[in-house]
This record gives C-alpha cells, structure tokens and sequence, in this order.
C-alpha cells in the first residue's frame, strides 16, 4: 500500500528525472513511469538480489529506456552515475530506529525495516546532495515520527512544505505521513486534510 499512496502523492508536471532511494523491487518506479510517460527515473537499491528484480520488473514492463537500476549505497552515490539529474526524489525509506523493537532473522526485511544501512539523517543528506535547489522530495513515514522526519529534513536544507496523514480507520490514531519537502524553500508547511485508505480503489 506503501508505494501506492506515495506515487499518488507525487506530482508531476512533464518530462522531470526520479530518483527514488531504496527501491526494492521496483513498485513505486513502475508506477510512476506507468502514470506519466514524459518522466525517466533512477532506482538506488543496495541489496543485490532486490536491484536484480526492479531491473528485471523494469525490462518486463517495456521502461528500461526510460530508467536505471544502481546496487550501491546511497552514501556514496554521486550525480555522474545517475541517469539524469533528480528534479524529484521520493523514497519510503527504513522506518525503525537501529537497535529498536524485533529484527527480524530476514535480512531483506532488517534492511527495508530497520535504519541499518541508511538512517534518516542519511536520506536527508542525499536530499540536499543530490537535489538542485527547488528540487521536490516526497517521502512516506510511521506517522509517530513525524516530528523526527521534519526536524531531520529541516536540519539538512529540505525545508517542508506539507504534510497529510494517513488513516486505516474512521476512529484510530494516524499510522503514516506523506511527506513534501522543497530544497531551500521559504513557503509555509501545509497541513493537508487527512486521507482514508478504506476511500482508496486499487
């Protein structure tokens, strides 16, 4: 559902360049470059055997043209390697502190889960290295870190710009954010109005 909500939060105006970090197999790239046919995109994954898939998922659906698939350490990627300079980056990055709650004995799921091979502070800091100044991120966040995801963001030039919260039920508390963020913006953060998963049609 993740990905899902991500891609319908991005917005898109023509012919801009994705990065999307940490992308596992591929989803949420394959969604965006199926919605908006002008875009090229770039996938950074560090774990092999998942680059392997979102390349093959890519190739399947006919995109290789339009993309790129890096198995590297987004700590150490530089702008010479990927496909075209982000306008836009997004990301539904790892989302429980190192050292927090069980880990899974999956080290596919350690990784997606738990900030092991790339805390907050280090996708902030790709933001800001990687994004031109205006550039856009878009991120999907546990909505108990809020706090956490803002101040990192804001600590590393990608000011926010808005914020909606996701709910799984009429009466719970909200379980995630999305997250817009603009690089060295000097706009007010939005709070948009909440959105329902169970209003959503897949």
């Amino acid at each position: 559902m993740d990905p899902v909500l991500l891609a319908g939060h991005v917005k898109i105006r023509g012919r801009e360049s994705i990065l999307d970090i940490g992308t596992g197999c591929g989803i949420l790239l394959l969604l965006l470059l199926f919605r908006h046919p002008g875009i090229s995109a770039t996938g950074i994954e560090i774990q092999t055997e998942l680059a392997e898939i979102a390349q093959k998922n890519l190739a399947f659906n006919h995109f290789q043209a339009r993309s790129k698939i890096l198995c590297q350490d987004i700590k150490k990627t530089d702008l010479s390697q990927i496909k075209r300079k982000p306008d836009i980056i997004v990301a539904n990055p790892p989302y429980k502190k190192k050292n927090s709650g069980r880990i899974s004995p999956d080290r596919q799921r350690t990784i997606a889960r738990h900030e092991t091979a790339m805390t907050l502070e280090d996708l902030a800091a790709a933001a800001d290295r990687l994004l031109p100044r205006a550039g856009t991120a878009y991120f999907i966040y546990p909505a108990e870190r809020t706090t956490d995801l803002v101040c990192t963001m804001n600590a590393f030039s990608i000011s926010p710009v808005n914020l909606q919260f996701i709910y799984t039920g009429r009466v719970k508390c909200a379980k995630l954010v999305l997250f817009k963020g603009i690089k060295h913006a000097a706009a007010p953060l939005i709070v948009l109005p909440p959105f329902f998963t169970d209003t959503l049609n897949c």
